[in-house]
């Protein structure tokens, strides 16, 4: 930490939000040399910033000679983090102008408008050219673009259909409406799915289960899994549940009808 640093910042530094943010961080890592040598993921973590805004001002910075850049390498030859020399002189004449940051803002970055002029022959509608040489129509009285638009580092893959509010420049425009404002339709009602019907244990059902469990007694189970369902509501005696509770049960009866011993 160099306190003359970040002293000189604070009394002297004509920068300001994101900017005054970032360069109080590197005046933090400052050592007795005013230099750091921080990632950019720490600097925007440090400054609160996102890691695009970090490295847009440190471009900026550097533009303005109020930093230096030193590559570093490990012992490897791998490079490492960028070493950082903090020109305290320039702290007092270190505005970020608007200009600044335009000059080091890449291309891909931008998401100006750089003009509106009026297609003749069209009421209503605006052309605009964007900073890719792009250009679309827009309605008038319609207030803002589809975020695909807007931010057109993501396109919309599928060109917009001559109905939609926005198209682009070379779409034939037969209709003389040019676009129709499509109103969006309320949510539907969730539809409610129709509820099963539980399958009752029925007489033929206990003679095909008696069928197909000779050893065991099924008439004596049916009172014992009544009783039971009486005491654990809301279950019901539903096929699936007594074929399941016969099939736990042990064989009390032998092949020819008769009771078997109880042991006790």
């Amino acid at each position: 930490m160099s306190m003359e640093a970040i002293t000189k910042v604070f009394k002297n530094s004509k920068t300001d939000g994101n900017a005054l943010l970032i360069l109080l961080s590197l005046a933090d890592w400052c050592d007795q040399d005013f230099s750091c040598f921080p990632s950019i993921k720490r600097i925007a973590e440090k400054a609160r910033v996102s890691e695009p805004t970090a490295k847009r001002y440190m471009r900026a910075f550097m533009k303005m000679g109020l930093i230096t850049k030193e590559a570093r390498e490990d012992k490897s030859g791998r490079q490492t983090s960028n070493r950082y020399y903090l020109n305290v002189e320039m702290i007092g004449a270190d505005e970020v102008t608007k200009e600044i940051l335009d000059s080091v803002t890449y291309d891909s970055q931008r998401q100006d408008w750089e003009g509106v002029s009026r297609v003749s022959g069209r009421e209503g509608v605006s052309e605009l050219t964007r900073g890719g040489g792009k250009t679309i129509y827009r309605v008038e009285g319609v207030s803002g673009f589809t975020g695909a638009i807007m931010n057109h580092q993501k396109e919309p893959k599928k060109e917009p259909s001559s109905d939609s509010a926005i198209a682009p420049s070379n779409s034939s425009i037969e209709n003389e409406e040019l676009f129709t404002m499509k109103v969006a339709e309320s949510p539907s009602a969730p539809i409610l799915k129709k509820p099963k019907r539980a399958k009752l244990v029925d007489d033929s059902f206990i003679a095909e289960l008696k069928k197909l469990n000779p050893t065991k007694d099924v008439d004596a189970e049916v009172i014992a899994a009544k009783n039971w369902l009486l005491a654990h509501p809301p279950r019901q005696f539903t096929k699936p549940f007594f074929s399941s509770w016969i099939n736990r049960t042990k064989a009390t009866i032998d092949p020819e009808g008769s009771w078997k011993p109880t042991t006790i």
